[in-house]
This record gives C-alpha cells, structure tokens and sequence, in this order.
C-alpha cells in the first residue's frame, strides 16, 4: 500500500508543477526555484512531517524535498554555529549550476538563436 500512496503523491505533485509551469509561463528554472521554496515553507510550517508520513517515497524525490533539505541544513548552522558542512554544500550546488549551464546553454542558444542555414542551390532551409 505504501507503493500506491508514493505514486498518488508523487503524481499529484507533478500534476501541480506541470499547472503552474503551463498555467504561469515561466520557464523551467523558475518554477523549479519556486519548489524549491516552497518545500523549505512547508518544512517550515510543519506540514512537510505529515505530507511525507503519508506519501513517504512520493514526497522524497521530488524537487520540494530539497527545500526540505536546504531547510534544514540552514537551521543546523545557525542554531550549531558550524560552518563547516556549508563549504561541501556550495561545491556541490556550484558543480550543479556549472553542469546544468554547460548542457543547458547550447541548447537553449540551439533552439532559440541559431538561425538554419540556407541552400544556395535550393534556397532551402537546412536545419541546424
């Protein structure tokens, strides 16, 4: 049962994202971001405990558990004082950032900015 519960959670969570994405217009990166805080609002509101006792796996791997993570990661060092983990923590989101622009990049500038080239034979397109 508790199968069935992860894929209805996990399913109306993607429902929810794929509305907002379809309904708002913004771009992915943005409506990503906007999980990513409300997963850290939800922690902080205390809901996030009863979501993920229901759902368990459903909740996990979706992009608002990492709001969850970053929730909590923040609370640790300002409560504890350490920032020693926070380092580790940076290198990663920057290799993150870095691998998403080195994949990203060139195709979004593929799709959106480079103009085909045209057949001097044909006067025909050529796709990119």
């Amino acid at each position: 049962m508790i199968f069935v519960k992860a894929f209805i959670l996990g399913g109306i969570l993607c429902v929810i994202g794929q509305l907002f994405y379809r309904l708002t217009k913004f771009s992915v990166p943005t409506v990503l971001s906007i999980a990513l805080a409300a997963g850290g609002l939800i922690t902080a509101s205390g809901w996030m405990t009863y979501i993920v006792g229901w759902g368990d796996a459903g909740m996990i791997l979706m992009i608002i558990d990492s709001g969850e993570a970053a929730y909590w990661w923040m609370t640790d060092i300002l409560t504890t004082g350490s920032f020693a983990s926070c380092a580790q923590h940076v290198v990663l989101l920057l290799c993150v950032f870095v691998f998403s622009a080195l994949i990203g990049g060139p195709l979004y500038y593929k799709k959106y900015f480079a103009q085909p080239a045209i057949s001097e034979e044909t006067n025909e397109k050529i796709p990119v």
